[in-house]
């Protein structure tokens, strides 16, 4: 098994996480920030536990 390669968890992982950052620096730049902003910001977590119950 070569130690190096990335699995899909990993890809996910940080493909979620950007997609989670981007989304909040957005609303701090808009000036946006309220709860239910923050609320669909942990929607990206949601959808990498789900992803990963996917690709398992």
């Amino acid at each position: 098994m070569d130690e190096h390669k990335f699995n899909s968890a990993l890809i996910l992982a940080g493909v979620v996480t950007a997609a989670a950052v981007r989304y909040l620096r957005w609303i701090l730049r808009a000036g946006k920030l309220a709860p239910v902003n923050l609320t669909v910001s942990a929607g990206f977590y949601a959808a990498f536990g789900i992803g990963l119950l996917v690709a398992a």
